[in-house]
């Protein structure tokens, strides 16, 4: 294995490790946001409070995500290029600095530079983890994203018997706003 695949076999973990964690805090956010407005608008108040509240609610859901979007793609950008990845494996494997990211720089540029990646090659592990404390922080953000979640996760299945017409209007804010969420008004056996 060269040393541009075991450099590219940490950036992948690292990103998919970054894309998990930014789809669990995402989930955890949005069933957080959503509880909460469901337990806002229950109990008939989605009645009483202006009519754009539900709506109110989809915003901050929609703001949610771009943020935690816009989080995950800078810390995509910021640690998972090839040179920034190469630098923390120096860093962990106490490797001289510039080793690795001049052996991926230079890799197929000659006989020297040949030397020069099987040098650097021969100073790795074979099978472990090339830098594991990127790794262990990596594992723990999806720890705390998969807590986040499953919090979420428990906010809205609380609220939904709880509050289950809050729910309601903000699952269907349209519905909330004309006021077709409860059925029409019948008089059966008027005298």
């Amino acid at each position: 294995m060269t040393i541009g695949a075991l450099v590219e076999r940490e950036r992948r973990h690292v990103r998919r490790q970054e894309l998990l964690t930014g789809a669990l805090l995402g989930a955890g956010a949005v069933s957080c946001i959503v509880g909460a407005g469901a337990a806002l608008l229950g109990h008939a108040r989605w009645i009483s409070l202006p009519r754009g509240v539900p709506f109110v609610v989809w915003i901050a859901v929609g703001t949610m995500v771009l943020a935690l979007s816009w989080r995950t793609r800078r810390r995509l950008g910021r640690g998972g290029s090839r040179a920034q990845v190469a630098r923390a494996i120096e860093v962990e494997q106490g490797l001289r600095r510039g080793l690795l990211v001049g052996a991926i720089e230079l890799e197929g540029a000659g006989a020297l530079a040949a030397r020069a990646a099987q040098s650097a090659r021969a100073r790795l592990p074979v099978h472990s983890a090339l830098a594991p404390a990127m790794r262990r922080d990596s594992s723990r953000r999806t720890i705390v994203g998969a807590g986040l979640a499953a919090a979420g996760a428990l906010v809205l299945a609380s609220a939904t018997p709880l509050f289950g017409d809050g729910l309601r209007a903000v699952l269907r804010p349209v519905d909330a706003w004309r006021g077709a969420l409860l059925p029409r008004l019948r008089i059966d056996g008027a005298p």
